[in-house]
């Protein structure tokens, strides 16, 4: 007789299990979304967890039991705002990463766009909340991965030929960084419709201009002169010949 060996059978998930693992997850986070738009609002003294549990329409022990406390919960909100701003200010400079003068111009532009629609990021880049300093442990490091970035972006320009061979990446990584915080301060020191955006347009055509390799910014100039004289040109065969005498 041939006995058959049994392999012991590991038990599936109920699927009542699966359903409140869901439940549990889509409910976590609309607490961290409502957290969000009230610390963002109203800052982290001013927000209560009774506040937020009504935004996300839950009970406040559930706040508790998802996060421990107001702090954490603050923390959860900082690290996802600054996740979600990197992760999409790159997103969008991916697209030009054979260019390294648009990939630099995408990331600079990318971070207003993504500031006027988060106000968490709106009081983190402003720093209007004592408790940033404090609390906001995650933002020095992702600055100092942004103008590594930047640097990073820079020095592939300058072995392309794209950017300045005397450029100091580092330095000038640091200095592209302030003039975006300069205008990011500029714009959230003003209500949000009254942000002009051509300021912001004209200092990075600035910066660009500044850091172009010579022979890029001669190339400009000879395109922009011959476009000049086929103008010119064009306008003389337009105008009537007049009779010698």
């Amino acid at each position: 007789m041939i006995r058959s060996s049994k392999t012991p059978l590991i038990a599936a998930p109920k699927p009542s299990e699966g359903r409140r693992q869901i439940k549990s997850a889509e409910r976590r986070g609309r607490v961290l979304a409502a957290a969000n738009r009230c610390f963002g609002k109203h800052g982290f003294r001013k927000t209560s967890v009774d506040l937020i549990a009504s935004e996300a329409g839950v009970s406040k022990g559930l706040v508790f039991a998802f996060f421990g406390d107001k702090d954490a919960l603050y923390d959860a909100v900082i690290q996802q705002t600054l996740t979600a701003w990197t992760g999409f200010a790159e997103h969008q400079a991916a697209r030009f990463h054979d260019s390294p003068e648009l990939e630099l111009a995408s990331m600079f532009r990318g971070s207003f766009e993504f500031v006027s629609h988060s106000p968490m990021l709106r009081m983190l880049m402003a720093r209007r909340d004592r408790e940033i300093q404090e609390k906001g442990r995650s933002l020095p490091r992702v600055e100092r991965d942004w103008r590594s970035r930047i640097a990073e972006v820079l020095q592939r320009g300058v072995v392309q030929g794209v950017f300045r061979s005397d450029m100091d990446c580092a330095l000038t990584s640091f200095v592209v960084h302030d003039i975006q915080h300069f205008y990011l301060d500029q714009m959230l020191g003003v209500e949000l419709g009254a942000y002009d955006p051509a300021k912001m347009e004209l200092a990075l055509q600035l910066i660009l201009q500044a850091i172009k390799a010579p022979a890029e910014r001669s190339g400009t100039r000879q395109h922009r002169a011959k476009r000049a004289a086929a103008k010119t040109v064009a306008a003389k065969r337009k105008r009537p010949l007049g009779s010698a005498r």
